[in-house]
């Protein structure tokens, strides 16, 4: 009896955890030939080399969160509420001061022979801090472990509980709150970009059964079979280049000098 029982419970583990959905994820609308309402994971993915992402050519990016349990008070970036500071980012060892005081932070993961030339932004902001050799992702899975790629770091701010999170996997409902930020993509001069999340997740602790809290921070990210390759959708999906849009101020600048020519010609003719 006391096999039979054990094995119930292993087997209803399993179960549970099968069911569960990731703490964070990303995301993309559903495309062409995709069964649900969100892009479908695929694999063997060549360029970049990717086993299993979602694979989209538009402009919107999905990235959920969510409390997993009911003692988790925060989700994003340090917690600073009624029960004291959590940990911030840099009170893990190995990543950069320049984490400290942002909220959950997407990692974008481009070919380092184009970051001088390509531009990006996440949700109209520019990223907030660069990398040509480290990813700083607990994950280590590709492209994020190929050296030939460059890392780029946006602030995406706090999970909020307002919704049930779906698996975006197989699109389970599951049964907690979270968010998910829906962010919008401008990219310019990159055959691909891969991305991928990470977040910190403070909850409480219940101290010497006295009422009494002490807060305890973990250091949360994607699994990578939940996250989102954007490629250039012409020129064979990527290998077309994606040509570099010249920002307005570049059209401003390139329109003064032709008039400041056409005017110093005129003189010199007469």
């Amino acid at each position: 009896m006391k096999k039979i029982m054990l094995l119930l419970s292993v087997v209803l583990l399993w179960v549970g955890q099968a069911w569960a959905v990731p703490v964070l994820q990303v995301g993309a609308p559903a495309g062409v030939g995709d069964t649900g309402s969100y892009a479908d994971y695929i694999e063997d993915l060549t360029t970049p080399t990717e086993e299993d992402t979602a694979v989209t050519y538009g402009n919107l990016l999905y990235v959920a969160g969510l409390y997993a349990n009911k003692d988790v008070v925060s989700l994003g970036g340090q917690y600073n509420g009624a029960y004291g500071p959590g940990l911030d980012w840099t009170d893990f060892t190995g990543l950069p001061d320049a984490f400290a005081d942002h909220g959950a932070i997407l990692v974008a993961t481009v070919p380092e022979v184009q970051v001088g030339v390509g531009t990006l932004s996440v949700g109209g902001v520019s990223s907030f801090y660069g990398s040509l050799d480290n990813s700083y992702f607990p994950n280590s899975h590709a492209p994020l472990n190929d050296p030939n790629s460059a890392y780029f770091f946006f602030d995406i701010g706090e999970f909020s509980k307002n919704v049930l999170i779906p698996d975006f996997a197989d699109e389970t409902l599951g049964d907690k709150l979270g968010e998910i930020k829906s962010l919008a993509l401008i990219i310019n001069g990159f055959d691909w970009v891969h991305f991928d999340v990470m977040a910190l997740q403070t909850e409480l602790t219940e101290s010497n059964h006295l009422d009494t809290f002490v807060t305890s921070t973990s250091l949360e990210n994607n699994p990578g079979s939940h996250d989102v390759t954007w490629k250039y959708e012409n020129g064979g999906g990527g290998g077309g280049g994606n040509p570099v849009v010249p920002e307005p101020g570049t059209f401003i600048l390139v329109g003064a000098g032709l008039v400041g020519l056409a005017v110093l010609r005129r003189k010199q003719g007469r």
